[in-house]
């Protein structure tokens, strides 16, 4: 069961974490920040057992660090909506923070993609933030702690999640898939994200995709516009998955040329966003990542 923590369990953001729970400075409040599959959920988990452990050392091993990590903790309550937070939302969580904790020292409020409230939904947070209740510890999960208001972020400890090199998601993948083959090139086209790298060991499509990516930027300097934008065409539907596996073996490869394509992939996700025409943003890219100018054309 417990492979899957293993890579965050003994990272620095984690140990950074224990000690300060050890050493009696732990924050009231932190903020989780990184990209989807960084292993936000994994280390807020793992705090939360932290948390609430008989031995306080997340052994992983008593009854309420498995029950933290299985989501049936009473005293660790997770918060996740699919849609914007809403300020009745957390209203809901700031009742139940009021509570004393029913077996720990602590409850532990987990807070998913905390970036998505509304301002007057952090702006109620943050009378709780500003006078905590001293039961209660809340972790809010961000891809991007900006997102926040500056008061809410002035008020937490803010934790990143930063990449794993290879050799350690390598490790990981090796220990959740054993004996399966891919390990090692998922690992090298995870991008230091361990969940792109278990996502690319379990969906075919997004491995095909990882190996669309690798073409692409192999055979960039042989390959003409008209082939590459046939090539991207073929996953226009996808490009929300695509660009960011070519961003990645980009900034792999840290050449010269591949960190000017970086550049041309990075204006065609703006492009994208700003809803210009997908067909012309994917040929612009095509050109100019097989040509190497230095300047997009107006499009």
């Amino acid at each position: 069961m417990y492979e899957r923590y293993q890579l965050v369990l003994h990272s620095r953001q984690f140990e950074d974490i224990r000690r300060s729970f050890l050493n009696g400075r732990a924050a009231h409040a932190y903020i989780i920040e990184g990209p989807a599959g960084a292993g936000k959920r994994t280390l807020s988990k793992l705090a939360s057992a932290l948390i609430v452990c008989r031995e306080k050392r997340a052994c992983l091993d008593c009854p309420d660090c498995r029950r933290a990590l299985l989501g049936v903790h009473p005293d660790v309550h997770l918060y996740s909506s699919e849609k914007r937070i809403s300020v009745k939302d957390m209203r809901g969580l700031i009742e139940q923070s009021a509570l004393k904790p029913y077996e720990a020292d602590y409850g532990v409020y987990i807070v998913e993609n905390a970036h998505t409230a509304t301002a007057e939904a952090q702006n109620c947070l943050l009378k709780t933030l500003e006078e905590p209740p001293g039961d209660s510890i809340f972790m809010l999960l961000a891809l991007n702690a900006g997102q926040l208001l500056p008061t809410v972020r002035s008020r937490c400890r803010l934790v990143r999640m930063t990449g794993f090199s290879d050799e350690l998601i390598f490790r990981q993948l090796q220990a959740l898939y054993p004996g399966e083959e891919k390990c090692r090139q998922a690992a090298q086209m995870a991008g230091g994200n361990i969940g792109r790298g278990v996502a690319l060991i379990e969906k075919r499509e997004l491995w095909e995709l990882a190996a669309l990516a690798e073409r692409l930027c192999a055979e960039a300097d042989s390959l003409s516009a008209a082939q590459a934008a046939e090539m991207l065409r073929g996953a226009k539907d996808k490009m929300d998955e695509l660009l960011p596996l070519l961003e990645e073996r980009l900034i792999r490869a840290g050449d010269v040329k591949s960190l000017a394509r970086l550049g041309y992939v990075e204006d065609a996700v703006r492009r994208l966003e700003e809803n210009v025409n997908p067909a012309l943003a994917l040929d612009g890219l095509a050109y100019y990542f097989t040509k190497g100018d230095s300047k997009w054309q107006k499009l």
